[in-house]
C-alpha cells in the first residue's frame, strides 16, 4: 500500500502480510519511508490465496477471471460516479500461478471524476441504452427507505436481465426485487425479453441481514415484501407516465416488388369455422368434458378414529351420510349484510390475478405426481399445483362465501375440547416448555376452552362450528360437499383458534377465523398408522385422491380467484409447453 494524502507533497509505502507490517524485501526495515509519488492511494495484492491451495484451484484462468473482476468495477463505476475508475491489464504479471497474454497495455474502463451515473452507463454500456433510460427517485417513510436510479423504458430490451443493485452503496443481489422487477416488464416487453435497471436503495441497516449466502452477495431486510410492492409500484408509474409513444421496426417495401392488392383484387378471407390453428398451437383437449367416474357414487374417505399416536384419546368418528342424495337445507338461506364480511369479499376478488384465475377456470385435470401435487394442462400448457398452498387459499374464500350459511358434520360422539387441546401441546418441542413463564398445559387447555365457550353462540350461527356449555365439540361446518378434512389436524386447529384469531375485532375476528378453517381444511393426506393395514392404508388414500380430483378440483375451477401474490410465490409451475416441444422434437 501506498498513499499520499495530499497534505505532505509525500508518498508513503508500506507492505503488509497477515495483517502486518513486514519489510518490503528481506533484510530491510518494516518501518515505512517517505518517498517520491503520485498523490492518492495505490493498493497492491499479490499472491491471493497463497496459503489456500483449495481456493486457488477453484480459480478460473485469468481471462475469465478478469472479465469478472471488470464486471464488479463496471458497476461501482456507475453507482461511484464522482470518482474516476480505470481497469486494465498489464503487459505481463503473474498472477494465480497462471501467467497473462502477451500484449500491450490497454484500459478497458476509463470513466472520469465529476460524472453522473447516466454518463457512466453511456460510457461503459453504450448510447443506445442510456438514451432509454429513465431516471427514477422516491422515498418511503413508512418502510424506511429511500431509492433512486435509472431503469428502461418500453422502447429498450435485451435478451439478458441487466440488473444493478446497491443496498448501502454496497453491491448486492435480491431474488425477490429482481423477480419482481421481471414481472412488471412482462406487461411492457416483448416475451423472452428482459430490461435494463440500475438502483440504488438506502435502507435502516439495522433492518438489513447480510448473513444470507457466504459471500454476502444475497441479503434479505426486514418487510421485503412490502418493500419490493412499493418500489415495483413507484416503477410502474414512472413506466406508465413515459409510456406514451413506442418505437416499432417495419419491413420496407422493396424495389421491384408487385404492388400490394387493392380490396377488390384481394382473394375473399377464409371464416373462423374454416381456419385451423397450427399443430404446434393446436388444443386437443375440451376443459368441460368430464370422465365417467366422476359419475359413479363413493363414500367419503372416513378419518381413522386416533390421533397420531396417542392412545389415551380417541379421535370422535362423524356420522356417514348418503352422498347419492342431495343434501337438503335445514335453514332458508341467509343474507349476509355485515359490512366486514362484506369488505373481505371484496378484498378477495380485487386481490384476483386474471391470467391464473382463467389457468383454473379452463384447466384439464391430468392426475397426481404425489400425495400434495398434481398435473394440470392449460390451453398448451402443463403446470403442476401445489393442492395444499392452492386449497388453503380456496377454502378460506369459501368461509367467507358460506358465511352464516354452512352445513355441518356432525361428530357421532363428542369430542372433548379439553383432551384434544392437551394432545396438540404434548406433540410440541419438549424444550418449548422450560421456560419459566409458561403456563401450565392444563391452564392452557382451560382457557381454549373457556373462549370457545364464551364464543359459542358466534360460532354456531356464522360457522356452524357447534360446541356444547360443558366444552364438547359437537360439529364442524361442511366447506366443500364430497370433501372431508384430515381430522389429525383437529388438535392444533383448536389449539391455534386461541392464540391466532383477534377476537376482539369485528373484521380482523371473522378473517383470522376463517384463515384457521381455511388451514385445517387444507390438504394433506391421511397418516398411516403403524398399526393399520396395507388395504385400509391404500382405500383410504384411494378416497383421498378421489376427493380431490372430483370434489375439490372442480369446485375450483367454478370458484377460486388465485390473489397476485399466489401468482408469483411457486404454487403454480409450468412444466412445458407444447410450442416448445415441437421445436425439440419436431412433432407431438
Amino acid at each position: 500500500m501506498a498513499s499520499d494524502p495530499g497534505r505532505s507533497g509525500q508518498r508513503i509505502p508500506a507492505s503488509y502480510s497477515d495483517g502486518h507490517l513486514v519489510p518490503p524485501k528481506p533484510g530491510a526495515s518494516a518501518d515505512p519511508k517517505p518517498c517520491a509519488g503520485n498523490k492518492g492511494t495505490q493498493i497492491t495484492v499479490e499472491d491471493l490465496f497463497y496459503n489456500v491451495t483449495t481456493r486457488r484451484k477453484a480459480l478460473k484462468n485469468a481471462n475469465e477471471e478478469y472479465g469478472k473482476i471488470m464486471e464488479v468495477v463496471t458497476k461501482y463505476a456507475i453507482h461511484n460516479s464522482s470518482t474516476a475508475f480505470n481497469c486494465k491489464k498489464v503487459r505481463t504479471c503473474k498472477i494465480w500461478m497462471s501467467e497473462l497474454p502477451q500484449g500491450a497495455s490497454t484500459v478497458d474502463i476509463n470513466t472520469p471524476s465529476g460524472t453522473t451515473p447516466l454518463d457512466n452507463i453511456r460510457a461503459l454500456y453504450g448510447a443506445p441504452v442510456a438514451k432509454e433510460l429513465l431516471p427514477v427517485s422516491f422515498e418511503n417513510t413508512r418502510w424506511q427507505y429511500k431509492a433512486s436510479g435509472h431503469i428502461s423504458n418500453a422502447n429498450y430490451n435485451t435478451k439478458k436481465m441487466v440488473f444493478l443493485l446497491f443496498i448501502n452503496h454496497r453491491l448486492v443481489e435480491s431474488s425477490s426485487l429482481k423477480k419482481g422487477i421481471e414481472q412488471l416488464y412482462a406487461a411492457y416487453l416483448p416475451k423472452g425479453t428482459h430490461p435494463f435497471a440500475y438502483l440504488s436503495l438506502e435502507i435502516s441497516p439495522e433492518i438489513v441481514d447480510v448473513n444470507v449466502h457466504p459471500t454476502k452477495r444475497e441479503v434479505h431486510f426486514l418487510n421485503e415484501e412490502k418493500i419490493v410492492e412499493t418500489v415495483c409500484e413507484a416503477m410502474q408509474e414512472k413506466l406508465a407516465n413515459a409510456n406514451q409513444s413506442r418505437t416499432y421496426f417495419t419491413q420496407t417495401f422493396l424495389p421491384g416488388a408487385s404492388p400490394p392488392k387493392t380490396d377488390a383484387q384481394a382473394p375473399p378471407k377464409k371464416t373462423a369455422s374454416s381456419t385451423r390453428a397450427p399443430e404446434h398451437k393446436l388444443v386437443r383437449t375440451d376443459s368441460r368434458t368430464r370422465t365417467l367416474d366422476a359419475f359413479m357414487t363413493a363414500e367419503a374417505p372416513i378419518a381413522r378414529n386416533r390421533v397420531a399416536d396417542n392412545e389415551d384419546v380417541e379421535m370422535v368418528d362423524v356420522e356417514k351420510q348418503d352422498s347419492s342424495q342431495k343434501a337438503k337445507s335445514r335453514h332458508p338461506f341467509v343474507e349476509v349484510r355485515l359490512t366486514s364480511v362484506l369488505r373481505l369479499r371484496e378484498q378477495a376478488k380485487l386481490r384476483g390475478h386474471k391470467g391464473m384465475t382463467d389457468l383454473f377456470r379452463n384447466h384439464i385435470f391430468v392426475g397426481f405426481s404425489d400425495d400434495r401435487y398434481a398435473l394440470v394442462q392449460f390451453e398448451t400448457k402443463l403446470y403442476l399445483v401445489d393442492c395444499q398452498d392452492i386449497s388453503r387459499e380456496f377454502f378460506y374464500q369459501m368461509a367467507l362465501g358460506g358465511f352464516s350459511n354452512f352445513g355441518c358434520i356432525n361428530l357421532s360422539i363428542p369430542g372433548s375440547i379439553h383432551e384434544l387441546v392437551i394432545v396438540a401441546l404434548d406433540a410440541e418441542d419438549p424444550e418449548y416448555w422450560d421456560k419459566e413463564d409458561m403456563m401450565s398445559k392444563e391452564k392452557i387447555a382451560e382457557s381454549v376452552v373457556d373462549l370457545l365457550v364464551s364464543r359459542r353462540v358466534m360460532l354456531e350461527e356464522y360457522f356452524s362450528f357447534k360446541v356444547s356449555e360443558e366444552g364438547d365439540l359437537l360439529a364442524l361446518p361442511v366447506l366443500l360437499k364430497g370433501y372431508m378434512p384430515n381430522v389429525s389436524k383437529l388438535p392444533r386447529f383448536l389449539l391455534r383458534l386461541k392464540s391466532e384469531v383477534s377476537w376482539e375485532t369485528e373484521q380482523q375476528c371473522f378473517e383470522t377465523f376463517c384463515r384457521e378453517l381455511a388451514e385445517f381444511y387444507a390438504v394433506e393426506a391421511p397418516i398411516a398408522l403403524p398399526d393399520a393395514a396395507d388395504e385400509s392404508i391404500d382405500e383410504e388414500m384411494a378416497g383421498y385422491f378421489r376427493s380431490l380430483e372430483h370434489a375439490l378440483f372442480p369446485a375450483m375451477k367454478a370458484h377460486l380467484v388465485v390473489p397476485e401474490k399466489m401468482a408469483a410465490s411457486g404454487a403454480v409451475l409450468q412444466l412445458a409447453n407444447l410450442p416448445d416441444l415441437y421445436r425439440v422434437f419436431e412433432r407431438c
